[in-house]
């Protein structure tokens, strides 16, 4: 999907970017980073695409790499509950998708490309 600078991609940029920031920096999300690093071995970018908290747990929808999707329920009172973790492709991933999330699919697939040059260089 070729993104064309909309308001509504340029929120989604601004939420995307928030929720890696927060991945990346702030100490509540520790354990959530560490499981990426321990899952998935060339990890090195990640853009939260989803995360739904629930009573007990919450429920992340993630785009590592700009490679696969992974959706992971972290239990959020007991840390000694292993973590449920799924990982699908992309490919499987957009079938399930309204066009709406599309766009977010490809403004996270977009800011993760930027992330990946940069670590190549």
């Amino acid at each position: 999907m070729k993104l064309r600078g909309t308001l509504t991609e340029q929120q989604f940029k601004e939420q995307l970017l928030k929720f890696h920031n927060s991945l990346f920096a702030d100490p509540s999300y520790k354990r959530l980073l560490q499981l990426l690093q321990d899952t998935y071995e060339d990890f090195k970018t990640a853009y939260i695409l989803y995360w739904i908290p629930e009573q007990g747990e919450d429920i992340y929808t993630i785009l590592i790499n700009n490679k696969c999707i992974a959706i992971i329920e972290l239990d959020r009172h007991d840390m000694q509950i292993e973590p449920i973790i799924q990982t699908i492709s992309i490919q499987e991933y957009q079938l399930r998708l309204s066009k709406t999330q599309q766009i977010l699919l490809a403004v996270a697939q977009a800011l993760s490309t930027e992330d990946l040059k940069k670590y190549n260089q």
